[in-house]
């Protein structure tokens, strides 16, 4: 999730003068058990997102804690394609998210 963070930081950088805020989320994250796909935990991730435009109040204590099988991703995959869906919908009704 820091990774993307990172880049999402670099990448959208024109609008954060604007006081739009990244909004983090756990589900957003590598599947599986390996070891590449483990973050930090939460209080780390907020000392190293501190004072920047990042908001983390969706990612849980214990995020890092990668227990699901492989094939939980598929399932979590599916939730977050609705989820994103969802707020097309919602943005393409003029509602804010």
């Amino acid at each position: 999730m820091q990774r993307t963070l990172q880049t999402a930081l670099e990448y959208f950088s024109p609008l954060y003068d604007r006081g739009v805020k990244i909004l983090a989320w756990d589900q957003l994250r590598e599947t599986g058990r390996h070891w590449c796909n483990t973050g930090d935990p939460l209080p780390v991730v907020r000392r190293k997102m501190e004072g920047l435009p990042v908001d983390l109040k969706l990612v849980p204590i214990g995020w890092e804690e990668n227990k699901e099988k492989d094939k939980t991703g598929r399932i979590r995959a599916a939730t977050v394609g609705d989820c994103f869906n969802v707020s097309q919908d919602l943005r393409h009704s003029n509602n804010k998210l």
